[in-house]
């Protein structure tokens, strides 16, 4: 289970939260360590591939990044 998840992070995730899970400050959140990712209820993480995650436009990010939904 660990290989093929490994294998669909690295074919849907790694591109924009890097293949260490570090992210890319101010672009896109790290994942590697995040409370809501390593909690030992995983509603967070699953609604935000199912559904996705945008943030609010804002006058200092007029244009955020946001995550497709799967």
């Amino acid at each position: 289970m660990m290989k093929r998840g490994a294998s669909i992070y690295e074919k849907h995730c790694a591109e924009c939260h890097q293949a260490n899970g570090e992210g890319i400050p101010n672009v896109y959140p790290a994942l590697a360590a995040d409370t809501s990712i390593v909690m030992d209820v995983a509603v967070n993480p699953i609604r935000m591939v199912y559904a996705g995650g945008f943030p609010p436009s804002t006058a200092g990010n007029p244009r955020p990044y946001g995550m497709p939904p799967f």
